[in-house]
């Protein structure tokens, strides 16, 4: 089993991630299909984006033969840019299909895919999802998924430049804070590796 880094507030863990996309079908949605949410989570998640980049998304966005999100001005990038791994490219290809018509991928609020992630949150006991901000210090809620999918990297070995590169952080320190690297971490994977 991998050695897992320090784990706190800032991460969701892959069979979380599922538990979280199951629960999806319960949360008590208005005119919103249970679907939309998940592929709301998904995107977040395996492209590494915030929330508030994934509601802003068009079908004309996804450009699936480069394995790439074109996400407009972002809060670092002119026109940023985001991966999509190969493994999801079919499941959002197929999502994506007959949707060529609509403005907009997800058109509901920041502050309503904040409220379904508290629920979820509430329901599942995730503490990364119920713990205020003024305690953690950092932005968890809507940044989960971002988050977690750096972490899920670190933790197969990515080099720390090539997660930098997905989560679309200018600094190599803003990425390295960002998932909580400390010493502690670093001498575990000496431990293993060295």
């Amino acid at each position: 089993m991998i050695n897992q880094l320090s784990e706190n507030v800032n991460y969701i863990s892959p069979e979380m991630f599922l538990k979280i996309l199951d629960y999806c079908e319960k949360l008590p949605l208005y005119k919103v299909d249970p679907e939309d949410v998940k592929m709301i989570f998904k995107i977040a998640y395996h492209g590494g984006l915030r929330v508030n980049e994934v509601l802003k998304l068009r079908p004309k966005n996804i450009h699936f033969d480069m394995l790439e999100i074109e996400l407009g001005q972002t809060k670092t990038e002119q026109r940023g840019l985001a991966s999509i791994p190969q493994s999801f490219v079919n499941e959002l290809k197929e999502y994506v299909k007959d949707k060529d018509q609509v403005e907009l991928l997800f058109p509901v609020s920041r502050q309503t895919a904040y409220d379904w992630l508290m629920r979820v949150g509430k329901a599942l006991n995730i503490t990364a999802l119920t713990t205020p901000q003024t305690e953690t210090h950092e932005k968890t809620k809507t940044h989960i998924f971002r988050k977690s999918i750096g972490k899920d990297m670190l933790y197969k070995k990515a080099p720390l430049n090539i997660i930098q590169r997905k989560l679309r952080h200018n600094n190599i320190n803003t990425t390295s804070e960002y998932l909580k690297i400390k010493l502690n971490d670093v001498k575990n994977w000496e431990n293993e590796n060295l």
